[in-house]
């Protein structure tokens, strides 16, 4: 394995990729740390996908056939039970359980095909960043504006 360059863990498992993108598990069904084998370099992993350099997102268990319906990404984050994924125009989607809102979709369902976020205002866009947490979900927009949603339980979405 050579210089880690990024470490993250999910559940039971833990994650590393080294600077050449090639990512590595360990933990929960693992004897130590197994490289992942994929087609692509990988640049982030949260929870059970990658984000390859080629924009497109993978599924650890499966990390040679990218989601159909993801492209261009250029950030991932994994929740509790939900992910999002901010694409190079800015935009939002979110995709697993929403019983609390945090998919940010405008229902309470789950989906199990990623749906672009939703503001009042419409689409949201202009996203920097994201991450999502338990049952809720927060962006940052490039001009400073923050948006959350999901679970407001003990006032954890600051409004």
């Amino acid at each position: 394995m050579a210089l880690i360059e990024f470490g993250d863990s999910y559940k039971n498992n833990f994650y590393a990729i080294d600077g050449d993108g090639i990512a590595y598990i360990w933990g929960e069904g693992y004897q130590g740390p197994t490289k992942i084998e994929t087609d692509v370099a990988i640049e982030d992993v949260s929870g059970k996908v990658l984000l390859g350099e080629d924009g497109r997102v993978y599924l650890v268990e499966n990390p040679t056939e990218a989601l159909e319906y993801l492209n261009s990404i250029f950030e991932i984050s994994c929740g509790e039970d939900h992910y999002l994924f901010v694409t190079l125009e800015g935009y939002v989607y979110s995709l697993g359980k929403g019983d609390l809102g945090q998919l940010g979709n405008g229902t309470y369902t789950e989906k199990t095909v990623p749906t672009l976020v939703k503001t009042e205002e419409g689409i949201l866009s202009n996203v920097s960043s994201v991450s999502a947490g338990v049952k809720t979900s927060m962006a940052v927009t490039f001009d400073g504006k923050v948006y959350v949603w999901g679970d407001n339980t003990n006032k954890k979405l600051g409004v």
